[in-house]
């Protein structure tokens, strides 16, 4: 459940993390969205003895649970009650499921999707969303 002061929570949150690099151990679309989750509500996203390093080994971590990536993700979303809402509908806080040259994941601020790059955060148009879940409220 979200806290009551999530969205300023979640905005201090994109204001820290905004230079952060990609890196497959540390800090991937992966990491940033259980961190979010985690910075606006009192769960985690990435299951428990859930760990990689590169590219080989988060591939591994998503086989576990579901045979694609989107399959993964949808699989611990439920698994979290985090709740699947239709794509139209996204809004600030929501999770968003978008592919590129592969399937990643950003979060909604209202405007656009916030994603992790080699560069920092940056900005995708909502229109990319395949999937969008929502953390519910308190």
């Amino acid at each position: 459940m979200k806290d009551e002061n999530w969205e300023s929570l979640f905005f201090k949150y994109l204001d820290k993390v905004k230079n952060k690099k990609f890196s497959w151990k540390n800090w991937n679309c992966c990491n940033f969205v259980d961190q979010y989750i985690s910075s606006v509500s009192d769960f985690s996203f990435i299951p428990n003895k859930t760990d990689w390093n590169n590219k080989k080994t988060a591939l591994e971590a998503i086989r576990k649970h579901g045979d694609t990536f989107p399959d993964a993700v949808t699989s611990v979303m439920k698994q979290q009650n985090i709740e699947e809402i239709n794509k139209n509908f996204i809004s600030t806080g929501d999770i968003v499921l978008f592919k590129e040259k592969e399937h990643l994941l950003g979060v909604c601020d209202g405007r656009q999707v916030i994603a992790v790059s080699d560069d920092g955060l940056v900005t995708k148009p909502m229109s990319i969303a395949e999937k969008v879940w929502r953390i519910p409220n308190v």
